[in-house]
Formats: C-alpha cells, structure tokens, sequence
C-alpha cells in the first residue's frame, strides 16, 4: 500500500512515476478515486510479481516526496491487509468503495524474466524497517 499520494494524481500519473524503475516488477496497480470531489483519496495499492522487488521499491520511495504538484506530502508504504493480485481484484471488484479498479489494471503486465533474474529470486524479502 501506497500512502500520502498528491490528491490530484491520476492513475495514469501514478504509473508513470512508479513505472520508471518498476514498470516491470508491478502487476496490479490501483488509486482509488473520489468521483465527488474528482480526485484521488490518497493512497494506492501496488503487488508485485515477486517479493524480491519490493526492497528496491521501498528504498526510491519510501520517505520521498512526490515528483508532481509541488506537494509536501512524503510517501509512505506498508503491507496492504490483502495480498495477491487475484485476491486485489476480487476484494475491489466486491467491494462499495468509490472509483473501482479499471480495466486498465488488467493492462499492467510483467515481461519475461530471464534465467538468471528467476535464479535470484529466493521469496523470502522482508518488508524493510
């Protein structure tokens, strides 16, 4: 989970900035949005598509101010309770919370590891302190 996200980032902006360094390593990706007020509701849930990545993510990310909107907010992450992205899109796709995952989630795809990137990935990351 994503935390303290500029109001006025869009889905599209969020992938942008995250996707830069980890475009690939992502395969579910949503920011609620507040249809109301037209804006997000600050914070966004991010899978993986192994543990191994979430370190790097959380070094470049975590205590950083955003890129856009000369906000002041500083990001923060943290587990989401629900892991997984077939138990992500299962959760909001039942759920009542306003704006629900987009068709543009199912777009977030992960290319083909080669043998030596999967050699390295042992599953047992820890979420950093």
């Amino acid at each position: 989970m994503v935390r303290h996200i500029p109001n006025k980032y869009t889905e599209e902006m969020l992938f942008e900035e995250i996707g830069r360094n980890h475009r690939m390593k992502i395969n579910f990706l949503y920011l609620p949005v507040d249809h109301f007020n037209a804006c997000n509701v600050g914070y966004a849930f991010v899978n993986f598509i192994h543990t191994k990545f979430i370190r790097e993510f959380y070094r470049e990310f975590n205590g950083r101010r955003w890129d856009r909107f000369n906000s002041e907010k500083i990001c923060e992450l943290a587990y989401a309770r629900i892991q997984g992205t077939t138990n992500l899109m299962d959760h909001f796709n039942a759920s009542q919370m306003r704006g629900r995952p987009s068709s543009r989630m199912n777009e977030v795809k992960s290319k083909p590891m080669d043998a030596d990137t999967i050699k390295g990935l042992d599953g047992n990351a820890d979420f950093p302190k």
